[in-house]
């Protein structure tokens, strides 16, 4: 595998260690994805930029012929001075996103050249309309120049796992053995609200002689979310189910969809947002 910035500094010992294992370790777990992330903030040991594309697309290589998927999480957006400071002058400081996003990333770049291997962008949780506010929906996003709080990454926490679910399940797992039911991904697309941006979800459901489920996270906490649905003789879908996101406990949701081409297309509601609903049979 390349040498990444860590494993370019003693300071990391066991980070080099584990770079140089990776492939062996993904070897042995065979696991059904990969997920990497890079950030441009340490020093590359004097490699050229053309060195360091080479090496992290014989990474990249590598690991699809490893995993069931490989995918590449952006990197957050890098702030040209402290935004708390900024926000205590200012509860509106924001900085525009061309500001925030002049740092170089090789990985994700490099990723983007593979067909195979799948790029998530978590930006648009932080930034609308091209510009990035210190604070959304009352909440501080950030506790330095490059580190979102602890407090607004559970905020996000359900985006990024639908979105790993809606990935991870569109593609069969190498060795996986075949499925006998029928999935259907589902995507949503939900309004704004006063205080949240507007948010979009995917899931992957089972659909198996009429009947579909879904339930994903843990039971009692943020990010769970448990669905019971049917198709009727005419191709119409209805969900039922409740889901947790961030405090408050348990919300109800309810959609409804026709199968038009066959792919099912309608909405509902999600808790006070209402949804629009594409799914499609995998």
């Amino acid at each position: 595998t390349a040498s990444g910035p860590c494993s370019r500094q003693a300071k990391y010992p066991t980070c080099t260690t584990f770079a140089e294992n990776l492939a062996a370790i993904i070897e042995a777990e065979n696991p059904r994805a990969v997920i990497l992330t890079q950030a441009e903030t340490y020093s590359y040991g004097g490699s050229t930029p053309a060195e360091i594309n080479v090496g992290l697309r014989q990474t990249l290589q590598e690991l699809k012929q490893r995993a069931g998927e490989v995918v590449v999480l952006r990197d957050v957006i890098f702030w040209p001075e402290n935004p708390v400071d900024c926000a205590e002058r200012d509860a509106g400081c924001s900085v525009p996103l061309s500001d925030a996003r002049k740092r170089s990333e090789p990985l994700f770049d490099s990723a983007g050249s593979f067909e195979d291997v799948v790029t998530v962008d978590m930006t648009d949780n932080f930034c609308r309309d091209d510009v990035c506010p210190a604070i959304i929906g009352n909440v501080l996003v950030w506790r330095d120049e490059h580190h979102f709080t602890r407090t607004y990454g559970e905020t996000m926490q359900d985006q990024l796992a639908s979105r790993l679910a809606g990935i991870i399940g569109n593609r069969r797992v190498v060795g996986a053995a075949p499925e006998t039911e029928t999935s259907l991904a589902v995507f949503l697309d939900c309004d704004s609200t006063e205080h949240t941006p507007r948010l979009s979800f995917s899931y992957v459901a089972t659909l198996e002689e009429g009947q579909l489920t879904m339930m994903t996270g843990e039971e009692g906490k943020s990010g769970y979310e448990n669905w019971a649905g049917s198709v009727d003789e005419e191709g119409e879908l209805t969900i039922e189910g409740q889901y947790i996101q961030g405090p408050g406990g348990l919300k109800p949701l309810y959609y409804s969809a026709k199968l038009q081409d066959g792919v099912y297309v309608g909405g509902g509601k999600r808790g006070g947002r209402y949804c629009a609903l594409v799914g499609r049979p995998l």
